[in-house]
């Protein structure tokens, strides 16, 4: 009969309380892992939700900013009459732009909070934005 090797006794009982103590994980660390994985699949969405948003209206603040120009081109060449309109349109396009920067700075702030109330906010005002750049003189 082979004798048993004393000296690899530790290991084994090294290997089996290794092995013992990777046993399935409780409720609680399933629950907390649950928590964590949720928040961050709420903070990607956020933070893609936050990127498309900023550049939308981004997009918007060029446009503002391309029909301001073309505005102001026809401006020159436009009669008494139209010139009135004309300027009443930059005036409201300026003040557009002045606006939207001012939420384009806060979507940099901390808006967590009212995320929902932000962006619908913005939303509505990039549709006003389109709907006064296709105006016609």
């Amino acid at each position: 009969m082979k004798q048993l090797n004393w000296k690899l006794f530790p290991l084994m009982i090294f290997a089996f309380l290794a092995f013992s103590a990777c046993e399935e994980k409780s409720n609680a660390e399933k629950a907390a892992d649950k928590i964590e994985d949720t928040a961050e699949e709420i903070g990607d969405v956020f933070r893609s939700d936050r990127e498309e948003l900023k550049h939308d209206m981004k997009e918007a603040s060029e446009k503002i900013e391309n029909k301001i120009k073309e505005l102001q081109e026809n401006l020159a060449n436009a009669t008494d009459d139209a010139k009135e309109g004309i300027k009443n349109r930059i005036n409201n396009l300026e003040r557009e732009r002045k606006e939207l920067g001012a939420e384009m700075d806060k979507l940099g702030e901390k808006i967590a909070d009212n995320w929902n109330e932000f962006r619908s906010g913005v939303k509505s005002r990039l549709e006003k934005i389109d709907k006064e750049l296709d105006e016609k003189l």
